[in-house]
């Protein structure tokens, strides 16, 4: 499927390292953009980042692919062409994945109930998990961050997507590595992860589980699934 263009066309600096005092990176927005009414200004939202306290993340990330998908778990290729929740179509790179076994499988139930073809014309699908280390994270689960960054303090589920893109790219100008959100299923939290920032050589991406089935999908939507997921 081609990826279809970004309505907005974002230019910003080579990503720095965000440092007290330091100049907000000159971001130029331009073009039509729906709903840009409710989202805060590009170079006010830069600032407003740029003054969040980014927090140290050493966690477990699961990402599940489709065999026909880049044999790489830590490209980000796929979501560089058809966009993503933090970046447009065409745009950079970005490895999405979550951060517990349940919540991976709880979005991949999400997203499959949203396509056409349905979730069983969409498996099987490879299983991997890695260990992120990342001194320079921005944490979108606590409701001050969110308000900062003119996100509604409870929930992101109505937000549009061309906010969550544009916080996107305005971090990845700022150097931020990664972006901790809830998830959209309201089971667990994923991540954004822009791995041209952040080194990679330290993931130890193992491959450890093949979904086949329905039934081999955690993250159900009825309450006894969820436990055992949690609990797993």
């Amino acid at each position: 499927m081609n990826a279809t263009p970004s309505p907005r066309e974002l230019r910003v600096v080579p990503p720095i390292s965000p440092r007290s005092g330091s100049a907000v990176p000159e971001i130029e927005l331009s073009g039509p953009a729906p709903g840009r009414q409710s989202m805060p200004d590009d170079r006010d939202l830069a600032r407003r980042l740029s003054r969040v306290e980014l927090i140290t993340l050493d966690a477990a990330v699961w990402r599940h692919l489709s065999p026909r998908e880049q044999p790489r778990p830590d490209s980000g290729e796929g979501a560089r062409g058809t966009g993503g929740r933090f970046n447009p179509p065409g745009s950079f790179p970005v490895v999405y994945g979550s951060l517990s076994r349940t919540a991976a499988g709880a979005e991949f139930r999400r997203l499959a109930k949203r396509h056409p073809i349905g979730i069983e014309k969409l498996l099987p699908r490879h299983v991997y998990r890695f260990r992120l280390k990342s001194a320079k994270a921005v944490d979108l689960r606590q409701p001050p961050i969110r308000r900062a960054v003119g996100l509604p303090s409870t929930g992101l589920a109505s937000v549009h997507s061309m906010h969550t893109q544009l916080i996107g790219e305005v971090a990845r100008a700022l150097g931020i590595e990664v972006i901790i959100a809830p998830s959209l299923s309201g089971q667990g939290d994923m991540v954004a992860i822009f791995p041209d920032l952040i080194w990679r050589s330290g993931w130890e991406i193992r491959h450890v589980e093949f979904w086949a089935r329905m039934d081999d999908v955690p993250g159900a939507d009825d309450a006894e699934s969820f436990v055992s997921g949690m609990t797993g």
